[in-house]
């Protein structure tokens, strides 16, 4: 895959309530993968397992993009549902593979 292109909006407020809290806090920056740029199959769906991280908000966006670089590098992969809880209730980030379907969703 090439280089990850990343989704940074400075001075986030919104739309959550995760938002306006880490913008209080001092991290008012919220990055993200832009996953949409992704490589995709046939059915247009990401060939890329998923990055989940515990925020995504911080206090620049060059901290951000290094969190996400070093998340993708080390995340662990959920095989299963109680993989993904763990991680979850830990607050690690984690990859979903390609066409993982969420359990609350099933």
């Amino acid at each position: 895959m090439t280089e990850i292109e990343y989704d940074v909006r400075e001075d986030c407020k919104g739309p959550n309530a995760r938002c306006w809290a880490a913008h209080k806090a001092g991290r008012t920056v919220h990055v993200i993968e832009a996953t949409w740029k992704f490589p995709r199959d046939l059915e247009h769906r990401s060939i890329v397992p998923a990055l989940v991280m515990p925020s995504c908000h911080y206090a620049t966006a060059e901290e951000g993009i290094a969190a996400l670089k070093e998340a993708r590098t080390y995340a662990v992969m959920i095989e299963t549902d109680a993989d993904l809880y763990a991680a979850r209730e830990a607050g690690v980030p984690h990859l979903l593979p390609v066409r993982w379907v969420d359990p609350s969703r099933r």
